[in-house]
């Protein structure tokens, strides 16, 4: 059975005309097949949201930030703000993937205050543009897992899901901060240290 083409609309400059930042809860979670698009590539385009991609199935190149990687199933992406990206299928087979496109604010808060000028402006400003993710080094692992819990939670939509992504997209920030100066994991809820 053929699959239905996909397609993105984006501005003569290649940004996104699907802005995420106008929505109640400005993040949105996406499933397809890459060889859904025109040409099997979800053309180079970018968006003011980060954008963390997750391949399933398949192999797909991903040129993000002037920079190339070749997915294999398990491994994603993350592609800060603003920066131009693609998706090309590099196998004839399935390329299935999972997306999560947000507004840093869900994570930052409000401009100004203590999360987004120590963690969030940080990263978005001089972290880099993007983020090979491989199951293989610890903190590469927890933002794969902290993915897998805000994209089934905004999937399902569960009521209050929104805290569950939002602390996800946290754990995420906190992870990739630089190897051995993150902060000690703090105790459960509850109890203290």
């Amino acid at each position: 059975m053929p699959l239905a083409q996909c397609s993105l609309q984006v501005e003569a400059n290649r940004m996104e005309r699907q802005p995420v930042g106008r929505s109640l809860f400005p993040c949105h979670a996406y499933r397809g097949d890459v060889h859904q698009y025109i040409a099997s590539q979800v053309p180079p385009h970018w968006h003011h949201e980060v954008e963390l991609f997750m391949l399933d199935q398949g192999k797909v190149e991903v040129s993000a930030a002037e920079t190339q990687f070749l997915l294999q199933p398990g491994q994603g992406v993350l592609v800060n703000t603003d920066k131009l990206h693609s998706m090309t299928c590099a196998v004839e087979s399935p390329c299935r993937y999972r997306s999560l496109v947000f507004d840093p604010s869900i994570v930052a808060g409000p401009e100004g205050n203590a999360i987004d000028v120590k963690y969030v402006r940080p990263f978005l400003e001089n972290g880099p543009p993007t983020l090979l993710l491989l199951p293989g080094e610890a903190w590469q692992k927890d933002v794969l897992d902290a993915f897998e819990a805000a994209h089934a939670a905004r999937q399902g939509e569960a009521y209050a899901f929104e805290f569950t992504v939002r602390e996800a997209h946290g754990h995420s920030c906190c992870s990739n901060s630089t190897p051995g100066k993150r902060p000690p994991a703090p105790p459960p809820c509850g109890k203290s240290g």
